[in-house]
C-alpha cells in the first residue's frame, strides 16, 4: 500500500514544522475565536493512517490530534468550556476542518475530523513579561477524511 496522503512523517508532527506547508487554518465549529487563535496542530501519526486504524473495545478510531490556542487575558477561554462540557457527560462531538496551505497561500491539503471529542486539556499561566497565554487540547478523532 502507497504512503498516506498526508505530508506527515511517523510520529508526533508538527504540521506547522512542514517544509511544504507554509500556514493553516482551523475551523472547530462554535468555537470561532479559538479557531482563530490555533498557533500550532499536532496530529498523533503513529495512530493515523490507511493501515493504522486502531481496533479494541468500543468504537474505532483514528487516533489524537493537539490543538494549541493563544489567550490573551480577559478573552474567552472556548476549548477549557468544551472540556468541561465534555466531563460532565455532554455529548459535544464536533467536525474539525484542518487547512493547510502552499507556498503562494493558496489552499492545499484539507483534513475534516469527524465526532471529535476532548479527552485532555491544559493551561500555561502567564509570564510575566507575557501578555499572551496558551492553551492545549488534545481530541480523540473517530473519523478522518483527506481532502486535496
Amino acid at each position: 500500500m502507497a504512503d498516506p496522503p498526508w505530508p506527515c512523517k511517523p510520529g508526533k508532527q508538527d504540521l506547522s514544522a512542514d517544509d511544504r506547508i507554509t500556514g493553516f487554518a482551523v475551523d472547530i465549529p462554535g468555537l470561532p475565536r479559538a479557531s482563530k487563535n490555533i498557533r500550532s496542530v499536532e496530529f498523533d501519526t503513529a495512530e493515523l493512517g490507511p493501515r493504522r486504524r486502531v481496533f479494541g473495545p468500543g468504537a474505532a478510531h483514528w487516533g489524537s490530534a493537539k490543538f494549541t490556542s493563544a489567550v490573551t487575558p480577559g478573552s474567552s477561554k472556548e476549548l477549557q468550556t468544551w472540556f468541561q462540557e465534555a466531563a460532565k457527560g455532554s455529548n459535544v462531538r464536533k467536525n474539525i476542518t484542518v487547512t493547510l496551505f502552499k507556498s503562494n497561500k493558496s489552499p492545499g491539503r484539507s483534513y475534516d475530523l469527524f465526532d471529535c471529542f476532548p479527552t485532555a486539556y491544559s493551561a500555561v499561566n502567564f509570564d510575566t513579561s507575557s501578555t499572551v497565554q496558551t492553551e492545549t487540547i488534545t481530541i480523540r478523532v473517530p473519523r478522518i477524511e483527506f481532502k486535496t
